[in-house]
């Protein structure tokens, strides 16, 4: 199973190079979408039936709250910070 996610990357880069027509795209984009749809609720039961989770899904929550919220901020500082110094976004816009 180790290998599956790189088969999955290799075909995607496949499909996704190649200039398909967009009645086939959308049929890709339903697959995805279903396949989204359901790993999001085998992940859901998985966790709905361990109870050790289920005890600490309040700190879980917060702890992922501060995760984003941390995340979040320090994109934002890093892209100001690099607008600023190496891609004056500014000048290239007035050239």
């Amino acid at each position: 199973m180790t290998i599956m996610p790189f088969i999955c990357l290799f075909f995607g880069i496949i499909i996704g190079i190649r200039n398909l027509s967009k009645e086939i795209m959308k049929k890709i984009d339903m697959v995805i979408n279903i396949v989204i749809v359901i790993l999001m609720t085998t992940i859901g039961m998985n966790i709905g039936i361990n109870e050790e989770i289920i005890s600490e899904l309040g700190k879980i929550g917060w702890n992922c709250a501060v995760i984003s919220i941390f995340g979040i901020l320090f994109s934002v500082i890093l892209t100001i910070i690099l607008e600023k110094t190496i891609l004056p976004l500014e000048k290239i816009k007035n050239n």
